[in-house]
């Protein structure tokens, strides 16, 4: 299988990098003290979010996409999906799973 090298020569490229830097890696290991969060998702938000930190919640919230938007000024019609999607869907994946998990425990 071509490919399947280079992907893990870029995850262990990307956990080298994480742990090598103090920021990062207090970082990785925040988001993945929160229910759901493992090593994929924290990898995807510490590249593809580097804002934590720097913007408010609501900022985040609109870069990934998961606040509601208002379309049109003078409707009250809201949506949801503008932002970084690739983000978005390992987040609803993530959630999906933590959901899941609850519900058995009950």
């Amino acid at each position: 299988m071509a490919g399947v090298g280079s992907l893990r020569d870029l995850n262990d490229d990307l956990d080298r990098h994480i742990r090598l830097s103090l920021s990062w890696l207090e970082k990785d290991n925040l988001l993945k003290s929160v229910l759901g969060v493992g090593k994929v998702v924290s990898s995807s938000l510490l590249i593809e979010l580097p804002e934590p930190g720097m913007l408010n919640r609501r900022k985040i919230a609109a870069l990934v996409g998961v606040a509601p938007l208002n379309q049109q000024r003078h409707h009250a019609r809201e949506t949801y999906g503008m932002g970084r999607a690739k983000l978005r869907a390992g987040l609803y994946m993530a959630a999906r799973q933590v959901k899941g998990e609850l519900n058995d425990q009950h």
